[in-house]
């Protein structure tokens, strides 16, 4: 890291600190002032990290961004809509409580912000954060714990069920360009509960701004939970998210990820499988065009035996866009009898266009089924003949052809509205990249 932004990243936690959420309790302070100094030692990873060779984020040492404090804001300026039961929003890194709603919730659950959540519960946000994440080779995750401003907090007691989703909308809303957003979610599912989350990120102008979200899950014996990100900021804007995962005994979590907009996105998903029987799926799709570059990276661990994890994972990519992917199944000396599969199939739509994609698997046990694979090809040209010779516009026949090639992935999506929303997404997008972006 430059020096420049040594000194300006040290200056603005200084100016910060003490109004950011939970400044009052002394752990907290200590977890932001380890934060920065862990994120000032590693500084932003360049090209010779090699988990970060194809999208170095150095660029981010000459941009002076700032933190924005807590605005009111309308419910007509809202993007998003919901008639579901449980709504949270936030805006610009806060909690907005009246264009919220918590709902009817199974007794012991605990569904409300961060922020509200190191006041009410502060003994279990002391003992559950930071639990998964290895800071030490996270600089954004580091840099997040010096400036979180707020995000989700969500406990589910034993055994309970919460039969309807929850629904996040994180909208960018920044009067100013370089604005920083830290979001901190925590999220406790104890033994045999079950919930869903849907989280979504919105931009509503044209400025850039840099959104840095750590993600915790911590699942305890028998839990299940199922978990959507679908990513929409605007084009000048730079996404960064990780999502970091426990599981005990017999747990089941399915993620779901979805990019589909920012000038430059990564997410990061780590997953441990700490305990015999867990089960994890991973499913996505970005989709990019224009300039865009977005890197998705993901890494299970198998440390008991009886593990299961699946990863179906596809790309999209036009004009001048970059896509990167990289899957990391590593199955440890004791991790017996387990299962796992990982497939990378990726679609170019531009002779510009690039994406790289490298799935790998580290097997340390002798006694296990596992496989991988990845594929880069351009849109199937007899299949688009054939579909043309129909009579069908050629327009129409490119939109067939890319909805027939994610639908392996949107057919898992269990939530039929959510289903209906990605592919009206995926479509528009597809459409206003017009002629340009198809070779």
């Amino acid at each position: 890291m430059s020096h420049i932004a040594f000194d300006y990243y040290r200056g603005l936690y200084k100016e910060y600190r003490d109004i950011l959420s939970g400044s009052e309790h002394s752990w907290l302070q200590e977890i932001r002032d380890e934060g920065l100094n862990t994120f000032l030692t590693l500084g932003f990873p360049g090209r010779k990290v090699e988990d970060w060779k194809y999208t170095p984020m150095t660029h981010l040492d000459s941009v002076e961004f700032t933190v924005p404090l807590k605005k009111p804001v309308s419910k007509a300026e809202l993007p998003h809509q919901t008639t579901h039961a449980h709504f949270l929003v936030f805006v610009d890194g806060y909690f907005q409580a009246s264009l919220s709603k918590i709902g009817d919730l199974p007794k012991g659950v605990v569904l409300t912000s961060l922020a509200d959540a190191i006041t009410s519960h502060p003994d279990e946000v002391k003992a559950n954060l930071n639990k998964t994440v290895d800071f030490e080779k996270q600089p954004f995750a580091s840099l997040n714990n010096a400036f979180m401003s707020d995000g989700l907090f969500l406990k589910v007691p034993k055994g309970v069920e919460i039969s309807d989703p929850i629904e996040l909308l994180f909208l960018e809303d920044a009067e100013k360009s370089q604005d920083m957003i830290h979001y901190r979610h925590l999220i406790l599912a104890d033994a045999n509960s079950n919930a869903t989350i849907v989280e979504h990120y919105v931009g509503t102008d044209a400025q850039s701004h840099f959104t840095n979200v750590v993600s915790e899950f911590v699942l305890m014996e028998g839990a299940m939970l199922s978990h959507y990100k679908i990513q929409s900021e605007n084009s000048h804007g730079v996404h960064v998210g990780g999502q970091h995962v426990s599981q005990d005994r017999n747990s089941n979590i399915k993620f779901f990820t979805f990019t589909l907009g920012s000038k430059l996105s990564r997410n990061d998903i780590h997953i441990g499988l700490t305990e015999e029987g867990a089960e994890c799926e991973l499913n996505g799709f970005y989709m990019v065009d224009k300039d865009q570059h977005t890197d998705t990276h993901a890494r299970v661990d198998h440390f008991k035996p009886h593990g299961q994890s699946t990863i179906l994972f596809k790309g999209i990519a036009g004009d001048k866009a970059k896509g990167v992917y990289n899957g990391k199944v590593i199955v440890h000396e004791d991790a017996q009898k387990c299962l796992s599969s990982q497939s990378n199939k990726n679609l170019l739509l531009s002779n510009l266009a690039e994406i790289n994609t490298k799935p790998e698997l580290e097997i340390y046990a002798d006694d296990v089924k596992c496989a991988h694979g990845a594929t880069v090809g351009e849109m199937d040209k007899d299949s688009l003949f054939y579909l043309r010779s129909r009579g069908i516009p050629e327009e129409d026949a490119r939109e067939l052809l890319v909805k027939a090639f994610v639908e392996e992935v949107l057919d898992k999506v269990e939530l039929i509205h959510l289903r209906n929303h990605l592919s009206a997404m995926m479509v528009a997008k597809l459409n206003s990249a017009g002629g340009s972006s198809v070779i």
